[in-house]
């Protein structure tokens, strides 16, 4: 699997799958501009959905996905598809269950992972992480 990782190809071990950002295409000719400089006033304009999107690159991100699952990670690539690739995440997963008195308990699952491939028809938000 060869992906387009920040304007560069990177061999990864599973080869059925390639994924294509959109984010480096010469045709594009997109200025390379961060959150950080959107918040400091820069020319950062959203014309568009996915720019939010590229403006989150390397950046850390928290992804909503079907299924009541949440993840937190550093954005590194993506495509008009919505999927996404994040590194040093953190899943959680929501399980409602009932007692024996019918109320509703939530547990909570966490998981971390160093990098992870999600699958953009399983995406419900995307949001930039506010610094805190």
């Amino acid at each position: 699997m060869r992906l387009l990782l920040l304007g560069q190809w990177k061999q990864l071990p599973c080869p059925t799958v390639f994924v294509r950002t959109i984010i480096d295409s010469p045709a594009l000719n997109l200025p390379a501009v961060t959150m950080a400089d959107a918040d400091a006033g820069g020319a950062a304009s959203f014309s568009e959905p996915l720019d939010l999107v590229r403006l989150s690159l390397d950046e850390v991100v928290f992804v909503k996905l079907r299924g009541d699952r949440e993840l937190k990670g550093r954005l590194h690539a993506y495509d008009s598809h919505c999927n996404l690739v994040l590194g040093d995440v953190e899943e959680t997963i929501y399980i409602v269950e009932e007692d024996d008195n019918e109320q509703e308990i939530i547990k909570t699952i966490k998981k971390q992972e160093e990098m992870l491939f999600v699958r953009g028809d399983s995406v419900v938000l995307i949001s930039p992480q506010s610094p805190s």
